[in-house]
């Protein structure tokens, strides 16, 4: 939630959108930005919990992240074109390459958790 509440303010503050759920919605710099924002706090979690080895909390993750995917088709693919637009989509498709070092996590005792089986 601190991630929608920086990217608004910050677009508010240094690009001069209104701080209107309206305005904000319909920008592009402010989509583009919750994109990244949301694949990176996905990523992170991913991540730590392969590192934990906490599976459930792993999927927690990786569906943020379709979520996120999916919201660049409908939203941000679908509006004008612009250099937000692009920034955010190559953005997110580094953020998914990156995404291969969160591998599925492996149970306490180093063998594939019983669900990747």
């Amino acid at each position: 939630m601190s991630g929608l509440t920086s990217s608004c303010c910050a677009a508010r503050r240094y690009v001069g959108i209104d701080y209107r759920f309206g305005a904000l919605a319909a920008s592009q710099f402010v989509q583009a930005m919750l994109s990244l924002v949301w694949s990176v706090g996905a990523l992170v979690l991913m991540r730590f919990c392969a590192r934990q080895a906490m599976w459930r909390s792993w999927w927690g993750g990786a569906i943020g992240l379709g979520i996120e995917v999916l919201k660049l088709f409908l939203v941000d693919l679908a509006s004008g074109g612009g250099i937000a637009r692009v920034v955010s989509c190559v953005g997110v498709g580094l953020l998914l390459l990156v995404g291969y070092f969160a591998p599925y996590p492996k149970t306490a005792h180093g063998e594939p958790s019983p669900a990747s089986a």
